[in-house]
């Protein structure tokens, strides 16, 4: 037979798990609006934890993978721009608006050497 304290034990650390899940989405949710406080930002990692890789939920990757995709299309438009190639508005709004990063890739080594904007669909 267990004994009452190993039974209670039990018992919080059951009841506290879903706390722990709860706790991952207020720490993802503190630390986006510390963005903009790099300072901040970086005390509260520490207060945290210095290993944030446990930001593994569904959530968090798709919001990762938009963050890499818009980044991505900034990419592309910098590379243009830079090289002194206008970027007609239908062009500009094709590529913000691709919510495929894999797609972008050729586009963005496209930029590079493309004479024009269009250039980098590749005729597509």
């Amino acid at each position: 037979m267990s004994s009452p304290a190993g039974h209670n034990a039990a018992a919080k650390q059951a009841a506290l798990q879903p706390l722990s899940d709860t706790a991952i989405y207020f720490v993802e949710l503190i630390a986006g609006g510390l963005a903009d406080h790099p300072a901040s930002l970086e005390m509260w990692r520490d207060l945290v934890d210095r290993d944030l890789s446990f930001f593994t939920s569904p959530i968090s990757e798709e919001i990762r993978e938009e963050g890499r995709t818009q980044a991505r299309a900034e990419d592309i438009l910098l590379v243009l721009e830079n090289r002194g190639v206008a970027v007609p508005d239908d062009v500009r709004a094709r590529i913000t608006g691709c919510q495929e990063r894999e797609v972008m890739r050729p586009w963005l080594l496209s930029a590079v050497t493309a004479r024009s904007a269009r250039e980098i669909f590749g005729g597509v």
